[in-house]
């Protein structure tokens, strides 16, 4: 609800206000948090109620002011581009990407219970030890700050730990008044894996455009398909505020997309301040999630730079955009450089050979030897070969090979500095990296089951006769048929065991 308010304020459309609402809510709990502490206030709800009045504000009189500032002209430039991109895009309505989109909440719903067991169980795990602790510690303490976590530092000096996994568990556990600590942790395992890493896939596909109806359904099953994400950073470790950073991922991946490479998208002036609250809070759920936004970033900026030298620009504009992506290079450097743990802490060796790696980054089985894994690889396939015959989205193909040659690098090459260098930040460990490759394949497997539907679609049309005549009843009924066919044989290749 935070994250609601704040980007309704911006000015942003509710259907991109939702996905994007947990990062931003995300930020506001941590800062919430933080401020709680600083001036003595307990943790409860009220920290966070203010601090969301206080962005809501300042989203608001922001809009408010640069929208007298903005030269009319470039506004009425902008919704020309928008008016004519809309005219040569069709996109299922809204009912079948809301039918997409549920059968992905209850799919990965579905498993991650599965996955579970009971309410009150919990992961049998080292790290589980921690995040059960801390968020008991925060509510013992009624103090959820990053700054000053002293569960494990005792007298001693505290250091800043990104808290705001166990700030939402506990606030969530104050709310209702409850102390169960397990519970709270797995209600939050189901609201992230089956809800806000969802909402935030769905946002992405359709800021891809060209979808079909069978395609956006065929989603809704791929979206829980990958063993590795969000099922393995949820068992392994456990990977509690990785798995968080990277729910948050794919809703900031498709705003960067709107601002830079959408023409549809809303003003900027609605767009920023969300963004670098989203992105803020992406960060606060899990620092080293700011390098795998950078393997997206990258390739993103760099393909807007080559469509900003293309136009026909004025030059100041030509400029800016080379010291933009200057600076987004020497960003992403500093993240690299600086954002990461101490390279003791990077103890995991290589566990396979380059080839072995390379097998595995292909067909999408880091970590897991499943054979269901193996259709879904051919579709991510088929997207990466339309993206590169349509040359439209080849910065997600760029991303995925970046994706590829990091768990490459973490699974076989040997400990030095060229590993560290490159993977340090996830500290060397195989499993963070295999968790990670679905963030990119997901988007090409979109891409691949859209133009799948497409050909569906016109094969059915083919076998229509010829002396039928075409009407919209005709062609709805193509569609469901054509939709129920691609997803009953998506969800008998792809889908995993429950037990």
């Amino acid at each position: 609800m935070p994250g609601v308010i704040v980007a309704l304020c911006a000015g942003l459309p509710a259907r991109i206000a939702l996905p994007i609402a947990p990062g931003v809510s995300t930020a506001i709990i941590v800062v919430a948090a933080i401020a709680a502490d600083a001036v003595g206030m307990g943790w409860n709800l009220w920290p966070v109620a203010i601090i969301t009045i206080v962005c809501a504000a300042g989203c608001w009189w922001m809009r408010r002011i640069v929208s007298r500032v903005v030269d009319a002209g470039a506004i009425a430039s902008r919704v020309r581009r928008r008016q004519a991109s809309s005219s040569t895009r069709t996109t299922p309505r809204r009912g079948w990407w809301l039918a997409g989109g549920l059968l992905g909440v209850f799919l990965t719903g579905w498993h991650m219970i599965a996955q579970i067991g009971r309410p009150d169980n919990f992961a049998q795990s080292f790290d589980n030890m921690f995040h059960l602790n801390a968020v008991r510690w925060i509510l013992d303490h009624s103090n959820g700050s990053s700054l000053t976590m002293s569960m494990t530092s005792g007298d001693g000096p505290t250091s800043f730990y990104p808290l705001a996994w166990h700030d939402v568990i506990s606030l969530a556990l104050k709310t209702a008044n409850s102390a169960d600590v397990a519970a709270g942790t797995n209600a939050m395992v189901l609201v992230i894996s089956s809800v806000v890493w969802v909402l935030g896939c769905f946002y992405l596909i359709r800021m891809l455009g060209r979808a079909t109806v069978p395609g956006v359904v065929a989603v809704g099953v791929l979206v829980c398909a990958f063993p590795t994400f969000p099922y393995l950073s949820t068992s392994y470790g456990v990977l509690y505020p990785n798995t968080l950073g990277m729910t948050l991922l794919p809703a900031m991946v498709a705003l960067t997309y709107q601002i830079f490479l959408d023409p549809r998208a809303p003003k900027l002036r609605s767009t920023i301040p969300v963004a670098l609250l989203a992105g803020f809070g992406m960060v606060l759920a899990h620092p080293n999630t700011a390098a795998l936004y950078c393997v997206f970033a990258f390739p993103l900026i760099i393909t807007w730079l080559v469509h900003t030298l293309r136009a026909d620009r004025p030059r100041w504009q030509l400029v800016g955009a080379c010291i933009l992506t200057a600076a987004t290079a020497v960003i992403i450097a500093v993240i690299w450089k600086f954002l990461r743990p101490a390279d003791a802490a990077g103890i995991w060796p290589p566990i396979v050979g380059w080839r072995r790696a390379l097998w595995q980054a292909v067909t999408l089985t880091p970590m897991v030897e499943r054979t269901t894994v193996l259709p879904l690889a051919v579709i991510v396939a088929i997207g990466a070969v339309v993206t590169i015959i349509t040359r439209r989205h080849l910065w997600l193909l760029a991303a995925h090979v970046i994706m590829a040659f990091l768990w490459i690098a973490v699974a076989s090459f040997p400990f030095g500095p060229l590993r560290t260098f490159l993977v340090g930040i996830w500290y060397n460990d195989p499993y963070r990296l295999a968790a990670s490759l679905p963030l990119t394949a997901l988007p090409l497997a979109a891409i691949g089951a859209n133009s799948i539907g497409a050909w569906l679609l016109r094969f059915a049309h083919l076998r229509v006769p010829a002396n039928v005549v075409a009407s919209p009843r005709l062609e709805a009924t193509l569609k469901w048929a054509t939709t129920l066919v691609l997803a009953l044989v998506l969800m008998l290749v792809t889908q995993l065991p429950a037990t």
